[in-house]
C-alpha cells in the first residue's frame, strides 16, 4: 500500500509528537508499505534536530520554506514563547503552520491508497481535510490525535473561543473514516462529546521505537541507583515537586531530571537539573539510569507520550500517579510491567526502595511494538 502521512511538525524536531510519529512510520514500513511523509522542513543545523529519520527508506515532500519561522521556533522552545503562544490561541484556532493550507493546490494524491494524518499540531488534519476535498480520487483518511482539540490542555480562552473550537474539532473529525486517540480515557470523553463520529472512533496506544535500553541485573547491588525523569514539567501540567523532595537528601540515589518548566529547582549534590536537550542526550542519560519516571498530567485524560517509549526497555519504570489516577491505572496495570505509586514524597521514596530491593525483571510490552500498532491503524482503514 502506499500510504501518505501527513504531519505539520518536521519529524526531525526532538518532540513527544515527533517520536510517536517516527515509531509509527516505522512500524508501517516494517509491514510491508511505502510511505511518504509530507511536512515542514526541517532546520538541519538546529539543537534539537534529530537523525534518526534519515535511516528510514521513506519519500518526502515538504512545504519548502514557507515556515521558517515556525521551525525555529520549535527549535528555541521556551517558557517565554509557551506564554506567548498561549495568548495567541486565545484568538486563533490555529498556529502559523496554518500556512501550509497555502500549498494544497501543489500537491497531487491520485497516486496513494490512504492518507494518515496525525497530530500535534492540529494543522496536519486541516491539510489533510483540504487535499481530500480537492482530490479528484477518494482516498480514505485516518486521523490520529495525540491530543484532542477542544480538551487540549495547552488550549484555553473565552467561552465563544473554545465554542469555536470546538465546533473546527466536530468539522474535522466528521470529514474522516476512521479517528484514533491514543488514551482510553480521551477516546471515551470523545465519544460523548461527539456521539455521531463514535462508531468511528478507536483507540490505539503509542507505539514505541525499538532501542537497546536493558536493564543489567548487577544495577541492583550499586552503592548509587540512578533514576531519570525526562520531560518537561510546566506546574499547571505536571507537579514534578514531590518526585524531587523524595530524592533530595536520599541516601544512595540518584536522579537526572531534564526537560522545560515554569520552576526553578535547585540542583543539590544528588539531584542534577538541565533543561530542554537533543534526543540523543536524553536516551544517553536513559540508557544509563537504572529506574525510569513518568508523572502523569494533573487533569485533563491525556497520557504522556513517554510511558510507551519506556514500555519497550528492560528497566524499571516508575509511574507516578496523578489526575485521573484509577482510570490511567487501570488501563496500563494490565500489562504487569510498571511499578505504581501516588505524587506523593513518601510514596515515591517507599516505591524506589521497593524497586531496588524487589530486583524484579522486566520486559517490553509487545502490543506496543511499532509493526503490531501498525496493523492494528490499517485494519481500522
Amino acid at each position: 500500500m502506499n500510504i501518505l502521512y501527513i504531519t505539520s511538525r518536521a519529524i526531525e524536531i526532538n518532540a513527544s509528537s515527533s517520536i510517536r510519529n517516527i515509531a509509527t512510520i516505522e512500524g508501517l514500513i516494517g509491514i510491508g508499505h511505502q510511505v511518504t511523509v509530507c511536512s515542514m522542513k526541517p532546520d538541519c543545523t538546529g539543537k534539537y534536530y534529530d537523525k534518526r529519520i534519515e535511516k528510514l527508506d521513506i519519500e518526502r515532500i515538504y512545504f519548502d520554506s514557507i515556515i521558517k519561522t515556525a521551525a525555529k521556533t520549535a527549535n528555541r522552545f521556551n517558557i517565554f514563547q509557551t506564554r506567548l503562544y498561549k495568548i495567541i490561541r486565545r484568538k486563533r484556532l490555529y498556529d502559523s503552520s496554518r500556512q501550509i493550507i497555502n500549498h494544497v493546490d501543489d500537491m497531487d494524491i491520485s497516486k496513494y491508497d490512504l492518507m494518515i494524518s496525525s497530530s500535534d499540531p492540529k494543522t496536519s488534519h486541516l491539510f489533510a481535510e483540504r487535499l481530500s476535498e480537492k482530490s479528484k480520487k477518494k482516498i480514505k483518511w485516518i486521523q490520529i490525535w495525540g491530543d484532542p482539540f477542544a480538551s487540549d490542555m495547552t488550549i484555553s480562552g473565552s467561552k465563544s473561543f473554545m465554542k469555536r473550537v470546538k465546533t473546527e474539532e466536530h468539522r474535522l473529525l466528521s470529514k474522516s473514516d476512521s479517528i484514533i486517540y491514543v488514551s482510553e480515557a480521551t477516546l471515551e470523553e470523545q465519544k460523548d462529546n461527539y456521539p455521531d463520529c463514535a462508531d468511528k472512533m478507536r483507540y490505539l496506544p503509542i507505539p514505541y521505537m525499538k532501542r537497546n535500553c536493558q536493564y543489567k541485573e548487577e544495577n541492583s547491588c550499586k552503592k548509587i541507583v540512578k533514576i531519570a525523569y525526562c520531560g518537561d514539567y510546566l506546574s499547571h501540567i505536571r507537579n514534578i515537586v514531590p518526585l524531587y523532595d523524595a530524592i533530595k537528601g536520599l541516601d544512595g540515589y540518584e536522579i537526572r531530571i531534564c526537560g522545560d518548566s515554569d520552576i526553578k529547582l535547585e540542583a543539590t549534590d544528588n539531584i542534577l537539573i538541565s533543561g530542554r536537550i537533543p534526543y540523543q542526550e536524553v536516551c544517553e542519560i536513559e540508557d544509563s539510569s537504572d529506574i525510569l519516571v513518568v508523572i502523569c498530567n494533573l487533569f485533563g485524560t491525556q497520557i504522556p507520550g513517554k510511558i510507551y517509549q519506556y514500555s519497550g526497555t528492560d528497566k524499571p519504570i516508575l509511574f507516578i500517579l496523578d489526575g485521573k489516577k484509577e482510570i490511567i491505572k487501570k488501563q496500563f496495570q494490565k500489562y504487569e510491567r510498571y511499578d505504581f505509586c501516588n505524587n506523593d514524597s513518601n510514596e515515591i521514596r517507599n516505591k524506589l526502595r521497593e524497586i531496588k530491593r524487589m530486583k524484579k525483571c522486566y520486559g517490553p510490552v509487545n502490543v506496543f511494538e511499532s509493526k503490531v500498532i501498525a496493523k492494528k491503524i490499517l485494519d481500522f482503514s
